[in-house]
């Protein structure tokens, strides 16, 4: 039975069908925080397909917890991110108290994860800088200079790396404490940094893919016995 009960929550939270999972949980007896055998929970894949009302029931319905991270130490924040999910992101964020602070196994912060999923448009770019602001609201301006542990980029550096030159110039205002002179000095060494041989491509990433990319149907709950 609760076997049945981790793949029945998992896979509606996978779905957005916040309905049957409240009532797994409040008329069943459920568990809304339950992973399966990879350390997902029904809040991480509701971040990955962008399910924000699924998450608001959740965590505050249900009394999931907004922050667990897969066996990666990837949290529903960061893969929400990493789909460019901003609307669950920021709901995770300004609304459900997710953890800001955490990182991954290659010691990339939740603001990594912002600056690295600015690429691909242009309204990337402007959600990047409104997710990255709360981010450090809650989290503080020192996750900005914080570098992962493979390749010492930061989230400066990785806003630069992917071409989102507003997300830079915020970021080392913040940094800088509005001093302009200290802004451009820091944005000229995290050019410096990014240019560097050893720094390649999503190397902050390194065996750690941003995000799972599934299409419709491709995930199957594989819990353990």
């Amino acid at each position: 039975m609760m076997i049945s009960f981790i793949c029945s929550c998992w896979i509606a939270a996978q779905r957005g069908h916040t309905a049957t999972l409240r009532a797994l949980v409040q008329e069943c007896g459920a568990d809304a925080s339950i992973a399966i055998n990879d350390g997902t929970t029904p809040v991480w894949i509701a971040a990955q397909n962008g399910h924000t009302g699924t998450l608001r029931a959740l965590v505050q319905g249900c009394g999931a917890d907004a922050s667990t991270a897969d066996k990666n130490g990837v949290t529903p924040v960061m893969l929400a991110l990493a789909n460019g999910n901003w609307d669950a992101a920021s709901c995770l964020v300004t609304e459900l108290e997710a953890d800001v602070r955490a990182c991954n196994l290659a010691g990339a912060s939740c603001l990594h994860y912002a600056a690295m999923a600015a690429a691909k448009t242009e309204q990337a770019e402007d959600q990047a800088i409104k997710v990255a602001g709360a981010i450090m609201e809650r989290g503080g301006i020192e996750l900005i200079s914080q570098a992962d542990l493979h390749s010492g980029l930061t989230p400066l550096d990785c806003a630069l790396h992917v071409g989102n030159e507003a997300l830079a110039r915020m970021l080392a205002e913040r940094l800088g404490s509005g001093d302009d002179s200290a802004a451009w000095e820091l944005l000229e060494q995290a050019r410096r940094r990014v240019l560097e041989p050893c720094h390649a491509p999503l190397s902050i990433f390194r065996g750690l893919p941003l995000g799972r990319q599934a299409r419709p149907g491709q995930w199957r709950c594989r819990a353990q016995c």
